[in-house]
This record gives structure tokens, sequence and C-alpha cells, in this order.
């Protein structure tokens, strides 16, 4: 693969980059998921601009991601890379608050819903972490 880039010297970079385009093609996924519940006609009306600005968030996310991580693959700069990765981090952080301060206080859930809410934010958190320690 660091062929296929130009870039032999520096194989960590290389792969930071492609985890950097995975995880912004994950988040897509993720943004897919959340523009669901935009179309959602019983969905309350404080709650349609939370989810709107939750989609629009993780667009931004995803394409500072994607284009972060071809810029760097390229060796043609890291802001990008890095702008995306802290931002993926950043939402992550805000659904591990949301899972707590919300879905936690609600009755209705099962403990396990609270679980899942967190960790999974948790473990799509590492995989930027993870592109920045390799970047470096």
């Amino acid at each position: 693969m660091d062929a296929l880039w130009g870039r032999t010297d520096q194989p960590a970079v290389t792969r930071a980059a492609l985890l950097s385009m995975v995880t912004g093609f994950v988040t897509l996924v993720g943004c897919a998921l959340v523009g669901t519940v935009l179309f959602d006609p019983t969905i309350a009306d404080w709650f349609f601009p939370v989810v709107l600005t939750v989609a629009v968030t993780q667009v931004t996310a995803a394409v500072l991601l994607i284009a972060g991580g071809v810029r760097l693959a390229r060796g043609a700069g890291r802001r990008m890379f890095v702008a995306g990765n802290v931002l993926h981090v950043l939402l992550c952080a805000a659904y591990v608050l949301h899972a707590l301060a919300v879905v936690a206080n609600n009755s209705a859930d099962p403990p396990s819903t609270v679980v899942a809410m967190v960790v999974v934010p948790i473990v799509f958190a590492a995989l930027p972490v993870t592109s920045l320690v390799m970047a470096r």
C-alpha cells in the first residue's frame, strides 16, 4: 500500500491515513442511521435541531477524516487529518455524555442500554486516537 501512495519511508503514516479514511466511511454509515431519525414524523419539535446538528457534525467529521487521510497519505499536510480525528473524538464524547446524562436517567431503559451507549462511542473513539498516534 505504501508503494501505491509513493511513501515507502513512513509506513505507519500510510496506515494512519487508511484508518482515518475507514473511520470516515464508518462515520457516514452512522450519519445515515441518524438521518433516519430526521424523517420520523413522531419526532419532538425540540429534538429535530439536535439531531440535525449531530448529522451535520458527523458529515463534517467524515469529510475531514476522508480528505485528511488522503492528504496525509499523499504527504500534502496534516491539518484536515488532525481536525477530522479531533472532531470525531469530540463527537464520541458528546455521545457518551448524552448516554450518561439523558439515557441513564430514563428509568424505562434497562442498564444494558446505557452500557451499550457508553461502550460503542468509546470503541469508535479509539479509531481516531489510534490514527493520530500512528501518524505522529
